[in-house]
């Protein structure tokens, strides 16, 4: 029926972009549909909602070596390789973090690299601190 709205699955969504001369986009499925893409590349710094949703769902709270409970609400997402320097806004290259240890990492020597699909954080020496990532919900 024309003029119908209905929520469309990941594939078919990816293949409309797909068909437009967009790239295919990997897309989060959870059981009230489609959350959005996992990918955005470089085009935005920002982080779009789809993003930003599954980042929660991943890292639940402030992924700081595995010590802080600070809520998502509390929380950005932190481009391990940073925007400015060629990193994409995509999960693989995001964390959550509160603002404090955020400030720590831009500001304080602090830094954090995922292995496995999960942070590691390190000290402005180059130590890792222990207790890093996250346990599978």
């Amino acid at each position: 029926m024309a003029g119908e709205r209905r929520l469309v699955s990941g594939i078919e969504l990816s293949e409309r972009v797909a068909g437009e001369g967009g790239a295919t986009l990997p897309v989060a499925s959870g059981e009230h549909g489609t959350v959005g893409a996992l990918y955005v590349g470089r085009p935005q710094k920002v982080i779009p909602a789809g993003i930003r949703k599954t980042l929660i769902a991943r890292d639940r709270t402030c992924a700081f070596a595995g010590t802080c409970d600070r809520p998502p609400a509390w929380s950005d997402g932190h481009h391990i390789h940073h925007w400015a320097d060629g990193g994409p806004t995509d999960l693989s290259n995001l964390v959550l973090l509160c603002r404090r240890h955020h400030q720590l990492i831009h500001h304080h020597g602090f830094r954090v690299e995922m292995a496995d699909n999960s942070p590691v954080f390190f000290r402005p020496d180059g130590t890792v601190i222990e207790g890093g990532g996250r346990a599978p919900p």
